[in-house]
């Protein structure tokens, strides 16, 4: 990180060209993109999205939960109800991940946007239903953007994140699908890394 004092000019310069650093470096390597919709916070998925770095969809699937039940808030924010999830044909995220979820991640390179939540989720599905865990190299690209954008927090001595829409619009990153959908997250999530590697640091 930046030489120059928290909270100074030099400091938001370094901030954004090391952000910028970042996207270009990602994209010279293969990575997936990953982003759950849950049950509610730290608990179940309901819906995975993955892709390539190319932009290919390597899962795009509704998950039926197999210990909570979806909350009224989840609901809200992403639209995915409890009947949703119990259709014939959802499968349960154990049959997921032993089908070719964990293949997908494993040594891989994974992005996702907030990965701190994302890690979350999964080591907490895995280690519930005794699954084997996958050796996964995490980025953020929240993290990440938050610094390019450079909206700093004097209380929490940190950059502010910025939710994936907003940021998506100020990097005239236009994707087909509604937020809060997972493969239209990921999407996204690509969108905007491609847009800030595009900058010249």
């Amino acid at each position: 990180m930046s030489n120059f004092p928290v909270g100074t000019k030099g400091y938001f310069e370094d901030a954004k060209r090391e952000a910028i650093q970042w996207s270009k470096n990602i994209l010279k390597h293969p990575f997936v993109i990953l982003d759950y919709e849950t049950t509610g916070f730290d608990q179940e998925p309901v819906q995975v999205g993955l892709i390539d770095h190319l932009g290919n969809t390597l899962v795009n699937t509704l998950v039926r939960p197999m210990t909570w039940e979806i909350s009224p808030g989840a609901m809200k924010v992403h639209g995915i109800t409890n009947a949703m999830v119990q259709k014939d044909g959802v499968p349960t995220f154990t049959h997921l991940w032993q089908k070719h979820l964990r293949d997908w991640l494993h040594q891989k390179t994974v992005v996702a946007y907030n990965v701190a939540f994302e890690t979350q989720i999964t080591d907490i599905t895995v280690t519930t239903y005794n699954l084997t865990p996958a050796d996964i190299h995490w980025e953020c690209a929240m993290l990440n953007y938050a610094a390019y954008y450079g909206d700093w927090h004097d209380y929490h001595q940190s950059f502010t994140w910025q939710k994936l829409e907003p940021a998506c619009k100020a990097m005239k990153v236009k994707v087909d699908g509604s937020a809060h959908d997972a493969l239209t997250d990921v999407r996204m999530t690509l969108g905007l890394i491609q847009a800030m590697g595009e900058n010249n640091v």
